[in-house]
């Protein structure tokens, strides 16, 4: 290969490395919002990670600040009181050549996704937006996997 034919290859990675990860990071500033993810506390729409592995529901609302205290409240004398949603987890530098997983890590994320959401109409026109920052026509592979239910282990996947 050419010297002109590797300085060209190099750039159209860097490219796409860019779009991939802007486009990887729309995604998770958008599910972090109670317009697309359910927010009772707001522990939810803060509790979506972006990894290399799949992220596993683990964390309780009664361990994390200053939700807990919101679950309290609204439970108790203030039922208005807002949500308060704020991204518990950074967002890591990722290539096109990574397969990247975006979960929920709060324990009742499998319930939460039972309620009525926006996540799965987010994520079908999620698959619009990818051609525009891949100027694509095809955007490759995006799925919603959801293991387990309130009724069972079972999975179930989207497209």
């Amino acid at each position: 290969m050419g010297k002109v034919a590797a300085a060209l290859e190099k750039q159209v990675e860097r490219d796409l490395d860019a779009s991939f990860q802007e486009f990887i990071k729309f995604i998770w500033l958008e599910l972090s919002t109670e317009v697309v993810s359910p927010a009772y506390t707001g522990f939810f729409a803060s509790s979506w990670k972006v990894d290399l592995q799949r992220p596993q529901p683990v964390d309780k609302v009664a361990k994390h600040e200053p939700w807990a205290t919101i679950k309290k409240e609204k439970s108790g004398a203030f039922p208005q009181m807002p949500p308060y949603i704020e991204p518990r987890f950074g967002l890591a530098k990722f290539t096109s050549d990574d397969t990247v997983y975006i979960g929920n890590t709060a324990e009742y994320a499998r319930w939460a996704l039972q309620r009525p959401n926006q996540i799965v109409p987010f994520v079908a026109r999620a698959k619009s937006a990818a051609k525009i920052f891949f100027g694509t026509a095809r955007p490759g592979s995006i799925r919603v996997t959801a293991t387990g239910s309130a009724r069972g282990t079972r999975d179930r996947r989207v497209l």
